[in-house]
């Protein structure tokens, strides 16, 4: 038996029919889908509300995060508008923020994950102006907590020109000593007050020096109340061999120290905190320290 053979007429038509059933229901769909996210772009459900951040020691205040990305309550951002590289640009922006990642949540969640510059040490120069180790400028308080062991470096800056990076080689040279200082353990025993490398490049050779004013404490006891005894010093030594003479230094002190606790007299009358008047120890003929008494 054979099979009937559609006319050509036919078979156009129905592909023709078929094409735009296809096209219909697509278009359909389309405008459907077009339409939610349109819906979505002005439903206020998904305006950005919250931001979570990654759990670090010292995290930013949530409000000065939304006001790096320009988001509030009077002018919120939708979620599908907002862009996460722009919002990362816009933290980079700030001088505290080293690195930024921002990922968008659903429906209202912005989690960013970023680290901040570790202040080093606070510029004597400037007022609440830290630096870190890569001599980047930033500001100091609200953003850390304050720390009273954080030394100063004095640089001699003549004007401040806002949170850059300090490049020069009496900031490369203070981040430098302070560093190895760390590393070593001296900061261990000492108190380090000010770093001073402003006279490093002095016109006048026999006028190059680094000055580094530290803390020596010693702590006694008795009758059952507990006394500190502070002592300031001011070392001077030589740019080209300043850990030599801090080695030298170290040994020295260990003498400088048992003379202190043999001239103390405590009575009942003193305070539990002496601090004395400071001593210049200069450091920069080897071998030798002269001791400004």
């Amino acid at each position: 038996m054979k099979k009937k053979k559609l006319k050509i007429s036919t078979s156009v038509f129905f592909i023709l029919f078929s094409v735009s059933i296809f096209f219909t229901i697509n278009f359909f769909i389309f405008k459907q889908v077009k339409k939610y996210k349109n819906q979505k772009l002005v439903d206020s459900d998904y305006n950005i509300q919250f931001i979570s951040q990654n759990d670090i020691d010292s995290f930013l205040d949530p409000n000065y995060l939304a006001e790096l990305l320009e988001l509030s309550i009077d002018s919120p951002v939708n979620y599908y508008l907002f862009d996460e590289k722009t919002a990362e640009e816009k933290l980079l922006l700030s001088p505290i923020i080293k690195t930024a990642s921002v990922q968008k949540i659903k429906p209202d969640n912005l989690y960013i994950n970023y680290t901040i510059k570790q202040p080093l040490a606070l510029l004597y120069d400037f007022d609440n102006v830290a630096i870190d180790e890569e001599g980047n400028l930033f500001p100091y308080l609200p953003f850390y907590k304050k720390n009273e062991k954080l030394p100063y470096v004095y640089l001699d800056l003549q004007k401040f020109s806002g949170y850059t990076k300090e490049n020069s080689q009496e900031a490369s040279l203070a981040i430098d000593i302070l560093k190895k200082l760390q590393s070593s353990g001296f900061c261990d025993l000492i108190k380090i007050k000010v770093i001073d490398t402003s006279k490093v490049n002095h016109k006048s050779f026999g006028k190059r020096e680094i000055i580094i004013t530290i803390e020596e404490e010693i702590k006694m006891q008795k009758d059952q109340k507990h006394y500190v005894m502070i002592f300031p010093k001011i070392l001077r030594l030589a740019p080209h061999n300043y850990l030599n003479q801090i080695s030298n230094y170290i040994s020295l002190r260990k003498k400088i120290l048992k003379d202190y606790e043999r001239q103390i007299v405590i009575n009942e009358n003193m305070p539990k905190e002496i601090t004395f008047n400071s001593k210049i120890i200069d450091l920069r003929i080897s071998k030798l320290a002269f001791i400004d008494q």
